[in-house]
């Protein structure tokens, strides 16, 4: 295994950037083969297939547990009506996300706040066309959300933009505010003390990179180092029963340890 490790970028922004030394090394073999055509299978519950594998249910549970205790809001960059089918709920446009440059390998990857965009069909309908600068944010509720979310986004790359802020309508509403303001946002637009924006990257296609970059106004580098620090362990168990596997059920269990999503 490979050891997951934040590199902090300047007081606010910390990334994990694995390049091509993706967390686990150690695959179940089952992946390669026939799955049980009847779900669950690791597609419909982590969004893992034969190319995105168990470091997907890696990466899901880290921002899920960093988000823990918050309230959960989504934005899917690009897929923004195929993220609206998969999740099953309705969005809220945004004329601001938050963008990371999956082809670069460094630092200079995050973009920051940028004008939102989102993809239109071929024919495009007139809302379509209309709302093609809006990205919309979504309410996320649960993990499985998390991972419809990210099954609507196969391309080159995907990313989602996950805010983690206090609970409420009155908070919604008022992060709706800042990602619709004339000007782009800064974090202290958007974000208030403790809260975290969460950016999930993962590259698919060779020379895009996976990241998981953590902004916030107050320090999170000892949270992550102790996050990190058992998820290192868990992908450790992990790669020691990973070759005795018998079936998808005990693959999935597996997963939802690796996550951290067992009760």
């Amino acid at each position: 295994m490979n050891p997951i490790h934040f590199e902090p970028l300047d007081a606010f922004v910390n990334v994990y950037l694995p390049g091509e030394a993706t967390p686990v090394e150690v695959h179940w073999q089952g992946l390669y083969g026939d799955w049980p055509s009847e779900e669950p299978t690791p597609y419909t519950e982590f969004a893992i297939n034969n190319c995105e594998r168990e470091e997907l249910a890696v990466y899901q549970g880290l921002v899920w547990e960093l988000s823990e205790g918050f309230a959960r809001y989504a934005i899917p960059l690009w897929h923004r009506d195929s993220a609206a089918q998969s999740i099953g709920k309705p969005f809220s446009l945004v004329d601001w996300e938050y963008s990371i440059d999956a082809e670069k390998l460094a630092a200079d990857r995050i973009q920051g706040f940028t004008p939102a965009r989102a993809g239109v069909s071929i024919p495009s309908t007139p809302w379509e066309r209309a709302h093609a600068h809006q990205a919309g944010l979504f309410e996320v509720d649960a993990f499985a959300d998390l991972v419809h979310l990210q099954q609507a986004l196969w391309d080159a790359s995907s990313s989602i933009n996950l805010f983690a802020v206090a609970p409420g309508p009155h908070r919604k509403q008022r992060l709706l505010t800042s990602l619709r303001s004339p000007r782009p946002p800064q974090l202290e637009d958007v974000l208030e003390q403790n809260e975290l924006l969460l950016d999930l990257t993962v590259g698919m296609d060779l020379d895009d990179w996976t990241s998981i970059t953590v902004a916030s106004l107050t320090d999170q580098q000892a949270r992550l180092k102790a996050l990190s620090t058992a998820l290192n362990t868990r992908v450790r168990t992990y790669e020691a029963q990973a070759p005795s596997i018998p079936d998808v059920p005990t693959f999935l269990h597996a997963m939802a340890h690796l996550a951290a999503r067992l009760p």
